[in-house]
């Protein structure tokens, strides 16, 4: 056991003392009299160098060249040692040689340093031999030689290349009137013209123009590689003679420019304002101010300004007829630019040279024609018919002017032969003194229907209905205008319909289709519905939604007629409908729009009103209800449905859709009401009901 112990220790002793050196990095070559960095990777040893005349290295590793030569560098780690050898190289003395030399001619360089290599920064100016240091001079110039030994051991030193003479640079020719600058590569040297009157020369280069023709342009020098003198020839060429071109043009004119120098070019300094072709014509583009240049062949130039003018006077023409004007027709000239008008014929017109208004009192039809001019002289003239082919009339509010008297009224054909009717066109009431008045400008022969709107008028109220002139809510029985292309006039004195205020409501669908069955119906959306009493008397209307669902409600006790129209359909109007405290509504009035057959009549849709399939229920509860109303059905087929309430009024205040996927079950809903009844509908592929609610908060 004790050989053991003795055998580990005497192990342990010789790794401390023969431990590892690991490896020198740093470099192999340096300049003497620079310093360079040595490291190990393994810490805590010693470094030494092998010639200490030759460099020194500190505790840190740092090396100082002191001397050329080559040196050793050893790190000690214990027993251990790590070595890496350094070349020191010289610094070369300063090297000698001249320090001008003339292009084309050599110079020898020396350095008292052996076994280093010259160069040149710039071979374009001089060339140098690298083992002999002769140097050649390209062109004049400043050059850098340098004189390296090793791994970049380098003395320099500056030469330059001179001579004689160097070609003159710069622009051989200018404008008359204007200066070019000259130079020369050789320094120190005199300006000189042959011909001063045609140009002059000073001592920096800059010649100034005088007269068209050419002189000659010398550069004598003189230096240490002798004297020269470089010459160019330098020609004074003609400015081209001033432009002929228009001082104003209008938006869209064209007008011709010249000069009289031949074979220039044109331009425009914005073609925006102002276009200019390659032959020289040039258009005004838009209100501003541009300039033209025209350039010689030999490159002189010379401008002209065009003012555009504020466009060629646009005019846009236009009549407004009649009596909302206190029955004179004013022709109007709408135009951007003009400052003065010019009305033709002047007969029937109230001012012919007013500013773009003026008033007619033609009463057959006439054609006139205004010119329109601006401060430029620019003019351009347009044409307007006025012709007294109208169908006019007022419309009359007998139960009281509206506060917004707003009327929209639509003008339909009628063709007594097929009782066909074309809507053709409508309008907007104006205000005629202190009634609407409407006008149709221009219609062919033929007989009409016109029909007012109150455009305020809200509907299922005690409000003015859609009536027809002279006085009827039915276009089948309204007064036909036979017009026969002069002036016819019909007032439609509008409808007021009062409601009977009550618990009661009415209902139903309007859908359309060909008129077989009810395959295939859809929804009448947006049809007009009147409600009428017994006697034919309409009380209010409404307008059937995207379903084809409309409703009255709010409405009193008593006997009813549903009578929906369209101005192409014969309406058959429902039976009278009796509404009393037994029967407070009435929710499958059904009509169908036949397309075919161009009539309204009163339908029996399967899937009617409170009509549930089997013995399914639907139901509302609670009922009267708070913020949550919760839908209960039973034995209901599967299928979507939708739900909405409808206030005392008539207006549909909330929608939503019900997923039924359960044939029994139940969804709540939250819709923002206020306290009061509500006419509640679900209706869908499988379901029709409608039903009552009380809110209460």
């Amino acid at each position: 056991m004790k050989k053991i112990y003795v055998t580990l220790i005497t192990m342990l002793v010789y790794c401390v003392s023969f431990g590892q050196a690991g490896v020198i990095v740093g470099p192999s070559e340096i300049c003497f009299g620079n310093t360079a960095s040595m490291t190990d990777s393994i810490p805590g040893g010693i470094w030494s160098v092998s010639m200490a005349s030759l460099a020194t290295i500190s505790t840190g590793g740092i090396v100082t060249g002191v001397s050329a030569g080559v040196v050793t560098i050893s790190y000690a780690v214990g027993g251990a040692v790590a070595t890496h050898v350094l070349t020191l190289d010289p610094m070369p003395t300063p090297t000698s040689g001249p320090s001008t030399v003339c292009a084309g001619s050599t110079g020898t360089y020396t350095c008292g340093t052996p076994g280093g290599s010259w160069s040149v920064s710039t071979t374009a100016v001089a060339t140098i031999d690298p083992a002999t240091g002769v140097l050649t001079g390209i062109t004049p110039g400043v050059d850098v030689i340098s004189y390296t030994i090793g791994v970049g051991c380098a003395a320099t030193s500056v030469v330059t290349i001179s001579a004689t003479s160097a070609p003159i640079v710069g622009s051989t020719s200018a404008c008359l009137g204007s200066t070019a600058s000259l130079s020369d590569p050789v320094p120190g040297g005199t300006w000189s013209s042959s011909n001063p009157v045609v140009a002059s020369v000073d001592a920096y280069g800059i010649v100034t123009t005088h007269t068209v023709g050419t002189t000659i342009i010398s550069y004598a020098s003189t230096g240490s590689c002798g004297a020269g003198t470089a010459t160019v020839s330098f020609t004074v060429n003609p400015l081209p003679s001033v432009i002929t071109a228009p001082t104003f043009l209008c938006v869209g004119a064209s007008a011709p420019v010249s000069d009289s120098v031949p074979g220039g070019v044109w331009t425009t300094s914005s073609s925006a304002v102002l276009s200019i072709s390659f032959l020289g014509s040039v258009t005004g583009v838009s209100f501003g101010v541009a300039t033209i240049t025209y350039v010689t062949p030999a490159g002189c130039a010379t401008t002209a300004a065009i003012t555009v003018t504020p466009a060629l006077p646009l005019i846009t023409p236009t009549v407004h007829y009649g009596v909302c004007n206190g029955g004179i027709d004013t022709l109007v000239a709408t135009c951007t630019g003009a400052t003065s008008f010019l009305w033709s014929p002047a007969t029937g017109v109230a001012c012919s040279s007013c500013g773009g208004i003026t008033t007619t009192t033609s009463s057959s039809d006439s054609m006139y024609t205004v010119t329109a001019s601006d401060g430029f002289g620019c003019a351009s003239t347009a044409t307007i018919s006025v012709d007294v082919n109208r169908i006019m009339g007022h419309i009359l509010y007998g139960s009281g002017m509206p506060t917004v008297p707003d009327t929209k009224i639509w003008l339909i054909q009628y063709n007594p032969a097929d009782s066909s009717l074309t809507a053709l066109d409508s309008t907007v009431s104006c205000m005629d003194g202190s009634a609407p008045f409407y006008q149709f400008n221009d219609k062919v022969s033929g007989d009409y229907l016109v029909k007012a709107k109150l455009l305020s008028s809200i509907t299922g109220t005690s409000d003015y209905i859609p009536t027809y002139g002279l006085s009827n809510a039915h276009w089948d029985t309204a007064t036909t205008i036979f017009h026969a292309g002069g002036a016819n006039t019909q007032d439609i004195n509008m409808i007021y319909g009062t409601v009977p205020s009550g618990p009661g409501f009415i209902g139903g669908l309007i859908v359309m289709g060909a008129g077989k069955g009810t395959s295939g119906e859809v929804p009448a959306p947006n049809l007009l519905v009147y409600l009428e009493d017994a006697s034919g008397n309409v009380l209010t209307y409404t307008y059937t939604d995207a379903s084809g669902a409309f409703s009255f409600s709010g409405i009193g006790y008593g006997t009813y007629v549903i009578y929906p129209t369209d101005y192409k359909y014969r309406t058959t109007p429902s039976d009278v409908i009796t509404l009393n405290t037994t029967t407070s509504s009435y929710t499958a009035v059904d009509f169908k729009k036949h397309t075919t057959l161009g009539t309204i009549t009163p339908f029996a849709i399967v899937t009617g009103v409170n009509q549930l399939p089997g013995s399914a229920v639907l139901t509302l509860s609670p009922n009267p209800a708070g913020e949550n109303i919760q839908v209960n059905w039973n034995n209901q087929p599967n299928g979507v449905a939708h739900i909405s309430f409808t206030d005392m009024a008539g207006r549909v205040v909330y929608n939503n859709s019900i997923n039924m996927a359960t044939r029994s079950g139940n969804v709540t809903l939250q819709p923002v009401l206020a306290n009061g009844q509500y006419f509640v509908r679900v209706y869908g592929e499988t379901i029709n009901w409608t039903g009552r609610l009380t809110v209460t908060k």
